[in-house]
């Protein structure tokens, strides 16, 4: 009996030792995944559009206009933007050389994708005159204002790379009085562009 409990023994040890190694697998090496790296706060954009200049005349001229900006997050809600954008055509009267101009710039998402904001700073802006109006109000052909700036926008997230907005900005509201007759100084721009966020 002793005998055949040995015997016994012996043949499932083995039968477990040979099932134990078969059943052993070699297992690869966990590879590690890279993180997803989120956009950087910085940015830089270029937008088209279009520019309406009043300046020492009832009417309003039209011009189209390139824009440049750049662009700090550095927080949630608020962020720091420096524009600058140039005048391409001439109105019939008014013509819109410049602008450049530093801002404050709170935002708020409406979603993942949206979000509004505003712009608050000081502009420099440059606007020229033809030479009747200039004649008209006996001033030179050519004016350069500066002053608060202030706008609204709306931006779109296309992905962790670019974005798109739209918004429009009043670059100067300034009043000037000649002979005795005051003149408003006005410019308006709606822009549509895209920004690159690093």
């Amino acid at each position: 009996m002793k005998k055949m409990i040995k015997i016994f023994t012996m043949i499932s040890v083995s039968a477990i030792s040979l099932h134990a190694g078969g059943a052993v697998k070699t297992i690869p090496p966990v590879k590690e995944i890279a993180p997803i790296q989120d956009a950087t706060p910085y940015y830089v954009g270029v937008g088209v559009g279009a520019a309406g200049v009043t300046s020492f005349i009832y009417d309003t001229d039209t011009v189209m206009n390139v824009t440049l900006k750049a662009g700090y997050d550095f927080l949630e809600y608020v962020g720091l933007e420096l524009r600058a954008s140039a005048g391409v055509t001439d109105g019939d009267n008014l013509g819109y050389d410049y602008s450049y101009g530093l801002y404050i710039k709170p935002q708020y998402s409406i979603n993942e994708e949206s979000r509004i904001y505003a712009l608050l700073g000081y502009a420099k802006t440059k606007i020229t005159l033809d030479e009747t109006v200039a004649a008209a109000t006996g001033v030179l052909g050519e004016t350069v204002q500066s002053g608060f700036s202030f706008g609204l926008g709306y931006d779109y997230t296309i992905n962790n790379s670019w974005s798109a907005y739209v918004d429009a900005i009043r670059l100067i509201d300034e009043s000037t009085v000649i002979r005795g007759r005051t003149y408003d100084t006005k410019v308006d721009t709606v822009t549509f562009g895209a920004a690159y966020h690093f």
